[in-house]
């Protein structure tokens, strides 16, 4: 087992998601979950989670109803707002499927691919601290 799924294995907001019984094929974790996952952070505070289909419902059944703090779209909270789920990312770039069915697998857990987290990093938190090494890109394939 790497260190990257030891820390996804071990951290409580994923085994929190996890215990909510999803489809894995509905859902994909983004925001800084994918940073956790990939090994460039090893502690999260929260998790972005995008959903579809059954995911969606059951969320939708068994969450808190609130509203994103970037968009104001809808959304639904778990474990006092640390797990949100969304039923789109942010702005139409993001296709929900392709973000799902492209995603990385990581200990049962979906994460957006390498390529969506760069480009959500460059144009979502670039005046902020989380850089991207080099190296990085390099063993994701991920380009400038």
């Amino acid at each position: 087992m790497t260190a990257e799924v030891r820390a996804v294995a071990r951290n409580p907001l994923i085994r929190r998601l996890k215990a909510l019984s999803l489809d894995p094929a509905d859902f994909v974790v983004f925001g800084s979950g994918p940073l956790l996952a990939y090994g460039i952070r090893r502690k999260i505070r929260d998790l972005d989670v995008v959903a579809r289909g059954a995911a969606w419902a059951r969320a939708v059944e068994s969450g808190t109803p609130a509203r994103g703090a970037i968009t104001g779209d809808p959304c639904v909270q778990f474990w006092n707002g640390r797990i949100q789920f969304f039923r789109s990312w942010l702005t139409p770039h993001w296709d929900v499927d392709r973000l799902i069915d492209e995603a990385a697998v990581v200990d049962g857990v979906r994460f957006a691919a390498p390529a969506e987290v760069l480009a959500y990093n460059v144009c979502w938190h670039a005046p902020r601290t989380w850089p991207i090494s080099t190296r990085w890109r390099a063993e994701h394939h991920v380009s400038e």
